[in-house]
């Protein structure tokens, strides 16, 4: 009785054994679990004194627009980079200039007269056969006073007072340069007179240093039609 005492106790002890081992490993394979997992190289860290902060780089901005200005060329322009919103002004067009329309609505006049007086006085020099038609006194067409309109030129107004007269008249027009060479009047030619014989004219007294169907007419004007032996000279 006594034994089987003893063995009974014996064996809640070991039970008791047991039950303690199982706890303790059971505790010992949580801790473990628990724990973490280092790697077998350990990297030494920087304290936190040691740490620096990062370093910030200030990217490059675009200049702020300025609202300075200043005067260039009279024109006032901004210091930015925004587009000239200032239209420029075009081209001036080239004109070329036209001569202008004759006005028929107001009339105007000057006097006109066409003469040969010079050859009376070297008529050795004329040909024979222009002798007859040289009038005595030398005068082709006398001075009349002739009606010419705005904008006319004295070779309009000669051409137009011959054909009303029916007096010959002759003459070489070239357009491209708007200029006429007067030939013959009444017959009477250049070179009639002499090699430095022909037609000229003047107007008001003076001999113009341009063609007869450049000059421009004004009220008033006096124009003479004259034939010289010696166009150097008159």
């Amino acid at each position: 009785m006594r034994k089987n005492k003893f063995k009974v106790i014996a064996v809640i002890a070991v039970c008791l054994i047991l039950a303690v081992s199982f706890l303790l490993k059971d505790k010992a394979d949580t801790e473990t679990q628990t724990e973490p997992i280092l790697n077998t190289v350990y990297c030494e860290q920087p304290s936190a004194n040691e740490i620096a902060e990062p370093e910030v780089i200030e990217s490059e901005q675009p200049p702020a627009e300025s609202d300075e200005v200043y005067e260039t060329d009279s024109k006032t322009v901004a210091e930015n980079n925004s587009p000239q919103t200032e239209t420029e002004a075009a081209p001036e067009a080239t004109v070329i200039p036209t001569i202008p329309a004759t006005d028929y609505s107001e009339k105007l006049y000057c006097t006109l007269s066409v003469s040969c007086k010079s050859v009376l006085d070297n008529i050795e020099k004329l040909k024979d056969s222009k002798k007859e038609i040289i009038p005595e006194n030398g005068i082709i067409f006398a001075e009349t006073k002739v009606e010419f309109f705005e904008n006319e030129s004295v070779f309009d107004v000669l051409n137009r007072e011959m054909k009303n007269n029916k007096i010959q008249f002759e003459f070489v027009q070239t357009p491209m340069y708007n200029s006429v060479y007067i030939e013959g009047i009444g017959n009477l030619y250049e070179f009639d007179c002499g090699d430095t014989s022909g037609w000229l004219y003047r107007v008001n007294g003076i001999k113009p240093n341009f063609g007869c169907s450049q000059y421009q007419l004004k009220n008033g004007d006096k124009v003479e039609i004259y034939y010289s032996c010696n166009f150097f000279e008159d």
